[in-house]
């Protein structure tokens, strides 16, 4: 595929991912959410499904002037840094796909992972993420750098652990709304996403492999 074909590809879906994780989290405060995130304005934030959709829209943000560049040069331009960063957002999706689809799926039922808004940001963001960072960008990804993926896990599962596990619903902190402290097992949810994450991101560095 021609340089201006894939930058030109990855702008429009960095530019829809960015479009509508806004639009979402504009119906969380104006209408409230719906299926299992029924919550209304901040509080939405205390989903990984909406931080790791922020992170990976401001991600393609950043990416963009790179690419636009790149389409009048006609020269690859994407930062290293920025590619990362991409890379890691695209993943954090990838987690919250992932989850939706094996975990919360059949807890909660598929209609409500995928109603409204939701199928935005459990669905369309992620894969058009992923289709970006392994078929439209380019430069190197070291393997170690995969474990950079899992570190937007390991920051809110610290946090989730704080509301959740020590704090506790019944104190003022948050309702164990993941599952993930079912029978206490909070430090197993934790290694099997932090795991996961680090999967994804070997899987999605395949095209950028290096030595």
């Amino acid at each position: 595929m021609k340089l201006s074909t894939r930058n030109a590809l990855a702008i429009a879906a960095q530019v829809l991912v960015a479009a509508l994780t806004a639009y979402a989290i504009s119906i969380f405060f104006t209408s409230g959410g719906e299926g299992n995130m029924q919550v209304a304005g901040w509080r939405a934030f205390r989903y990984f499904t909406i931080d790791s959709n922020v992170l990976a829209a401001l991600a393609g943000l950043v990416c963009i002037p790179y690419e636009i560049r790149a389409l009048k040069t006609g020269e690859e331009t994407l930062p290293h840094w920025a590619l990362i960063l991409y890379y890691v957002g695209a993943v954090a999706v990838s987690v919250t796909m992932m989850v939706t689809v094996a975990f919360l799926g059949p807890i909660y039922g598929y209609p409500a992972m995928f109603v409204g808004v939701n199928f935005f940001l459990h669905g369309l963001n992620p894969i058009l993420c992923i289709l970006t960072v392994m078929f439209l960008l380019r430069g190197p990804i070291r393997l170690r750098e995969a474990w950079l993926c899992v570190i937007p896990v390991v920051v809110y599962g610290a946090v989730y652990f704080v509301q959740v596990v020590v704090i506790g619903y019944e104190n003022g902190g948050w309702p164990d709304f993941y599952a993930f402290n079912v029978n206490g097992m909070w430090y197993l949810a934790l290694i099997i996403i932090g795991l996961l994450a680090f999967l994804l991101g070997v899987i999605e560095r395949l095209p950028h492999r290096t030595r």
